[in-house]
């Protein structure tokens, strides 16, 4: 310790280096601070909050924990202790300790935007919107309180309502970040394209897209001859499959075109239409010796204007004609109409849970089509479901080591039945029919009704009409497939 630092000394130092953002310093200076004074309640909430804005989520549970022996009345830290645990996941958790604050606090604002965040992430939307209206009768000029009861009501799908949310937030704050996203998307569900791509541009400030910064410049659709161009892809892998068309005419505008794609895409997307080179995405960032502009892939639709009546077509990658042969040799032996199925997508969604399925829901749907073999393309933890069904199935798993396998797969099938994955993207991407089982408030690029989507033509739609109900959907799935 240095000579002559008292407590007080080291209390400053902790808050002026968490003012300015060091807080891997704060927390060293808050330790020091506690070693010399133990029992402090108000410096253990501040390590805590460091400790929380570091991304220790553990180590501040731990210290919020310890200053509730102290005070276990205390709503500030039973809100924060909710906050990192809803950080971590432990959403029923989150709630208790939220519920715990308005309890001690019942004006607490900040712990009713909470339980209105966590109950909206739960889905459970009716008891969410009562605590965001809770919160505006305490503070009806607050902008969180409208931007969160308008991401309620965007998820229960009511879009004219959410808009008129995110417009007041943004009447109260104009330059509210989280409000013009969420206006974008409900404007690209509602297909209101022209006014929603400057919004979705706003992404990158509410969600960790990419893990790289460049300062090259960034493209905005000028021609670039003699100049190469790096497309990077963001989250999804459904999203590359959606947007590849777009590579062709950026092509057209100038000279290199590099994609860097995540694991599992570049042998899909080498000689794909547009694109000089592709790159596997590491653990570090691509050279900047390599490239003279950069823009990220779910940019392109804005750059070039989109709007749903000028969709460019889809483009479909070349699968080797070796893999075809390979898997025409794998499906050889299965009778009438090879269908593949997927009833799962990536549990780490924040929205999987509406998405997804079980296979119990779709066996009987499956046992009722006695004229089709089913392939499963179902990968991930998912996949084992298939050890408990009484159905003859043949698990594909195995083979599926990466997308161009999940192409040449889905290349020698009939048809592809499968919920919102990037599996139902690369059958539409392929031209292969491809019905696709959507929640009540599916992803905006599915729109809001209708059985066709003008980004595959190939694909037909299924809608829920109750919210996490899919019997309407496989009754309609069966009839469809008994009737071809």
């Amino acid at each position: 310790m240095p000579d002559g630092m008292t407590d007080g000394n080291w209390l400053e130092q902790g808050i002026t280096a968490h003012d300015r953002g060091d807080f891997a310093g704060a927390v060293a200076a808050y330790r020091q601070f506690l070693s010399l004074t133990p029992g402090n309640v108000d410096v253990l909430t501040l390590l805590g909050n460091a400790l929380q804005q570091s991304g220790d989520y553990p180590g501040a549970i731990a210290v919020y924990a310890d200053a509730l022996t102290l005070q276990p009345e205390n709503a500030v830290l039973q809100n924060n202790t909710g906050v990192a645990l809803r950080q971590q996941g432990y959403l029923d958790d989150a709630l208790d300790c939220f519920l715990n604050a308005i309890n001690l606090a019942p004006s607490y604002v900040d712990a009713w935007l909470n339980i209105g965040s966590v109950l909206n992430i739960q889905g459970r939307l009716e008891h969410a919107a009562t605590a965001f209206n809770r919160v505006l009768d305490l503070e009806p000029q607050n902008p969180k309180v409208h931007v969160g009861l308008g991401n309620t009501l965007s998820r229960a799908g009511l879009f004219d309502a959410a808009l008129t949310s995110y417009e007041t937030a943004l009447l109260l704050e104009p330059g509210n970040t989280d409000a013009r996203w969420g206006r974008g998307l409900v404007n690209l569900s509602l297909g209101q394209w022209d006014t929603a791509w400057q919004d979705y541009e706003l992404r990158f400030r509410v969600q960790t897209a990419y893990p790289f910064t460049y300062d090259k410049p960034r493209w905005r659709g000028e021609g670039f001859a003699g100049k190469t161009l790096l497309i990077h892809d963001e989250i999804g892998y459904g999203d590359v499959f959606q947007f590849s068309r777009y590579f062709p005419r950026v092509k057209q505008r100038g000279g290199r075109v590099l994609l860097e794609v995540k694991p599992g895409l570049k042998h899909l997307f080498e000689g794909f239409p547009g694109v000089d080179e592709v790159r596997e995405r590491g653990t570090q960032p691509q050279s900047e010796a390599d490239f003279d502009l950069v823009v990220p892939l779910e940019s392109l639709p804005g750059i070039f204007a989109t709007r749903v009546d000028t969709i460019p077509p889809v483009v479909a990658p070349a699968v080797p004609e070796s893999l075809q042969v390979v898997w025409q040799e794998r499906l050889a032996a299965l009778s009438g109409r090879k269908v593949g199925i997927v009833w799962a997508g990536n549990p780490n969604s924040a929205f999987d849970a509406e998405r997804s399925m079980q296979l119990t829901d779709l066996l009987p749907l499956l046992r009722a089509a006695s004229d089709c073999s089913f392939v499963s393309l179902q990968v991930g933890a998912s996949s084992e479901q298939l050890q408990h069904a009484d159905l003859a199935i043949l698990d594909a798993s195995s083979w599926l080591t990466d997308f161009s396998e999940t192409a040449a797969a889905i290349q020698s099938l009939d048809l592809v039945i499968t919920v919102e994955t990037s599996v139902a993207h690369l059958a539409g991407m392929l031209g292969k029919p491809t019905w696709v089982m959507l929640a009540k408030v599916p992803a905006w690029r599915w729109g809001v009704d209708g059985d066709g989507t003008p980004w595959y033509p190939s694909m037909k739609l299924y809608r829920q009409t109750e919210s996490g109900n899919w019997s309407s959907v496989l009754d309609a799935v069966a009839k469809d497939l008994g009737a071809i």
